[in-house]
């Protein structure tokens, strides 16, 4: 009985390592891209930051996708900085 969980045990470590090296987990894992939201703020940058970091950082932690909050001084800062990227 030893042997069936030794072996068990075993095929399932080889089977993790293939998934992550898969996957890309690992040292040679390469970094995933941030994606930049930019809502356009109607209120000052510190009110417009505390509302939507908190989002932003539960919507990365659960999806896996990096975001990141991007906004200008005012609106029409914010507005050019999306039509030009």
């Amino acid at each position: 009985m030893k042997t069936l969980f030794t072996s068990r045990r075993v095929v399932l470590r080889a089977a993790a390592a293939a998934v992550g090296a898969a996957l890309g987990v690992g040292a040679a894992a390469q970094e995933r891209p941030t994606y930049h939201f930019s809502p356009v703020n109607q209120y000052g940058i510190e009110l417009t930051a505390a509302y939507w970091n908190p989002i932003l950082t539960y919507v990365s932690d659960k999806s896996g996708v990096k975001l990141a909050l991007k906004i200008g001084r005012t609106s029409a800062d914010t507005t050019a900085y999306v039509l030009a990227n």
